[in-house]
């Protein structure tokens, strides 16, 4: 209910969405990787692509406080998508990590 988005009809797109502008990252962690000398960890997500203030406007928990405050919401918004830009490159270096059974 507080996310504001009518399941039954957009439910594919917010996930879409939510990956697109890097809210949620995609990735695998197998550790049978590390037998054959490979990183466990993948990283299934591309750069985002979209930005995350996007997303978070198709949603009532977010947009709500752009209605209400738009001066914390604009530093918020600003603060979420560095968030997400440093955590998209975080994952992709633990994932480019050259891996060596020991």
């Amino acid at each position: 209910i507080a996310h504001g988005v009518d399941i039954a009809q957009y439910c594919l797109r917010q996930q879409e969405m939510a990956v697109d502008s890097g809210h949620v990252n995609l990735l695998r962690y197998d550790p049978r990787r590390a037998m054959e000398n490979k990183n466990p960890l993948q990283l299934d997500s591309k750069e985002p692509k979209m930005p995350w203030v996007d997303f978070a406007n198709t949603e009532a928990r977010f947009s709500m406080l752009t209605r209400n405050n738009p001066q914390a919401a604009e530093q918020l918004f600003a603060q979420a998508q560095q968030q997400v830009d440093e955590r998209y490159k975080h994952l992709k270096q633990l994932a480019d990590i050259p891996y060596e059974n020991k």
